[in-house]
């Protein structure tokens, strides 16, 4: 059940994608929340089928850090209604954790689920991480090349001011200056 719900999550988000830059269906606005909500308990569902008493609770701490983070970076660091309601197309966000890859959530959520794993070191979490991290490396890319270049009126220049993934000491400095 775990791996078809995180399967499904993933689907919903090419949906909502799709929705955003072709079909525009009012219907399917819901799709990318819907897809947080199937991830969430695909996840969980793993996660506690996979309970055993020697949790490392450092590792499962360090867990909740990232998802912590990966709310911030989803919901928090970027405008919610220009990003998740609004249609038109919009400036992209250079700044903060933006300034430092072009998909900063992709850390925050490989490092949720990795230590997911460890915490629990079963072979069936290390594979819905490994499927998690799959998934979302796919629909980061077709975000990257397809979604965003129609979303973003400035996205190409975007996607040469800032790495795809592994920041940089460029990247790293803006970042910081723009926290200021």
């Amino acid at each position: 059940m775990d791996f078809i719900l995180i399967i499904f999550a993933f689907m919903l988000f090419f949906i909502y994608d799709k929705n955003q830059i072709s079909l525009h269906v009012k219907w399917l606005q819901p799709a990318f929340f819907l897809g947080c909500i199937c991830l969430v308990i695909g996840v969980t569902y793993a996660y506690i089928h996979s309970w055993n008493k020697n949790v490392s609770y450092w590792c499962l701490a360090i867990a909740l850090i990232f998802m912590a983070l990966l709310i911030y970076v989803l919901f928090f660091a970027l405008p919610f209604s220009k990003t998740y309601v609004k249609e038109d197309a919009n400036k992209v966000c250079k700044t903060g954790v933006y300034a430092l890859c072009r998909h900063p959530g992709f850390w925050m959520l490989a490092g949720c689920s990795l230590f997911l794993a460890l915490s629990v070191y079963t072979w069936h979490m290390f594979l819905i991480s490994l499927l998690v991290n799959i998934g979302n490396f796919l629909y980061i890319y077709y975000q990257d090349h397809v979604t965003f270049p129609c979303q973003f009126i400035d996205y190409e220049e975007y996607k040469k001011e800032v790495p795809f993934l592994i920041f940089n000491f460029v990247s790293i400095r803006k970042c910081i200056q723009t926290w200021r």
